[in-house]
């Protein structure tokens, strides 16, 4: 069932039913303040990122916001229909000028192909739709969009800078990170990334399975010369911790936590 309400990050159309930012919508009105918080301390005005599994905007909005209207959110949400829900969401929070919905999936067309396919969202599904992850066969009940990579997307947006990408999209980040090699030696991006460790057998959201490589991923970031530090953001203000996540700066950046 579809619900609009007010949030202290905006207005927001979502999906009751949804397995997580739905579910957690409705019951608490917030999803992932700490996330939100730690964006708003990172971002500035004029900021350019890219977003990787926007999912229905919890995140876009806010980073919009406060990167303004000199600033641009590329947000990337593979899912057709939460894509949709995301560019609805960007409307009517009059950002449409700040940010462009992609809806594709970041990859590497080395590691992934020039597309992928994946499990296609019903509204109403009660599954967490944002853990699906692509897969290597179209089978029933999926659909196929394209691989893009970062360093072909900031060259296709015609960026002059990128200061943020941000990444969640359930194990695929390394390879993501890897087709974002160019820009992230040349701009020396913020990195919001999260790695947890996902070693899953087969099952009705992920027919192949599902399972990331999260010392891979920090090797990577540390030999493009990345110090990383861990974040671990609640779901909800009160409850357990949701995800690892890393904030991780460039070794010349000034901005590093010290």
């Amino acid at each position: 069932m579809f619900n609009l309400a007010n949030f202290k990050i905006g207005k927001l159309l979502y999906d009751t039913d949804h397995l997580w930012i739905g579910n957690i919508l409705h019951e608490y009105g917030e999803y992932s303040p700490d996330e939100v918080k730690l964006m708003d301390s990172v971002i500035e005005p004029g900021f350019h990122i890219i977003e990787g599994g926007a999912n229905i905007g919890c995140l876009t909005i806010p980073m919009a916001r406060k990167a303004g209207s000199s600033g641009k959110v590329a947000a990337f949400e593979a899912q057709p229909q939460t894509a949709a829900i995301l560019s609805a969401n960007v409307v009517m929070n009059g950002l449409v000028e700040v940010v462009d919905v992609n809806k594709s999936f970041l990859g590497n067309v080395v590691y992934d192909g020039v597309s992928v396919n994946i499990p296609l969202y019903q509204i109403g599904d009660p599954r967490n739709v944002g853990g699906i992850t692509g897969l290597p066969k179209k089978s029933h009940g999926t659909v196929n969009v394209n691989v893009e990579e970062i360093d072909h997307m900031v060259y296709v947006f015609d960026w002059r800078r990128l200061d943020l990408i941000k990444l969640d999209i359930e194990g695929n980040e390394l390879s993501a990170l890897r087709g974002a090699y160019q820009s992230i030696r040349h701009y020396k991006p913020i990195i919001y990334v999260e790695n947890n460790i996902y070693d899953i057998p087969p099952d009705n959201n992920n027919p192949e399975g599902r399972k990331s490589d999260p010392q891979g991923l920090i090797d990577y970031l540390g030999s493009l010369g990345y110090i990383c530090f861990w974040h671990t953001p609640a779901i909800h203000e009160g409850s357990g911790v949701i995800s690892h996540n890393m904030i991780c700066y460039h070794k010349e950046d000034e901005r590093i936590p010290r």
